[in-house]
């Protein structure tokens, strides 16, 4: 799939809005929504250095770091084909997007210490040709029970080596991230008892 630098950051800036934990309800989110991912889009594309463009089979790769200004406009065309790692560190505001070559390589990367779990992370996005793909990473606890994992709600680095034999990549179906609507919320009310 051929998008433009600029199509690329901004499915990334409302992708990353959109997950966010904001303490806010979405009326007065989305309030803000469109300077914010405006504010990321300028942010992040001029400092963007494309390595491999993908065309002609070539993989993706590109990296860059927040506030700087290589050149680039957003017109420039990148071809996403395969699997995509979009991983950006908020520690120094460097980033990359990396092409892996299949999804066995993929998912050990991200349950790698440098991986999905590392405390210096701040948003890995996966993308499959173009198209986002949405995981989050499962711990099989014990008496059976299966947990996602959020490393946000940790105050300290998690021993990711000792947990390897115990975590696992759940890919998720993009519909999982929608908003419920309100027939829905009704019926889980109603499931529950309320």
């Amino acid at each position: 799939m051929i998008k433009t630098l600029n199509e690329f950051w901004n499915e990334v800036a409302s992708i990353c809005y959109d997950n966010s934990e904001y303490g806010m309800i979405a009326q007065i989110r989305s309030q803000f929504r469109t300077n914010e991912i405006n504010s990321f889009v300028n942010t992040f594309q001029a400092g963007t250095e494309i390595l491999r463009d993908g065309k002609n089979g070539a993989p993706v790769v590109m990296k860059g770091k927040a506030n700087e200004d290589k050149g680039m406009t957003g017109e420039e065309e990148i071809d996403f084909h395969g699997l995509q790692l979009f991983d950006y560190s908020d520690t120094k505001g460097d980033w990359m997007v990396v092409t892996f070559p299949d999804m066995e390589a993929l998912e050990k990367h991200l349950l790698s210490e440098g991986g999905a779990l590392n405390f210096f992370s701040s948003d890995m996005l996966v993308f499959e040709d173009g198209v986002y793909k949405p995981f989050e990473i499962m711990f099989n606890g014990d008496n059976d029970t299966v947990i996602p994992i959020d490393k946000d709600s940790f105050d300290t680095p998690l021993d990711i080596s000792a947990m390897q034999d115990r975590i696992w990549v759940r890919w998720m179906d993009p519909k999982e991230l929608e908003p419920l609507t309100d027939e829905e919320v009704e019926a889980y009310k109603r499931s529950i008892g309320k």
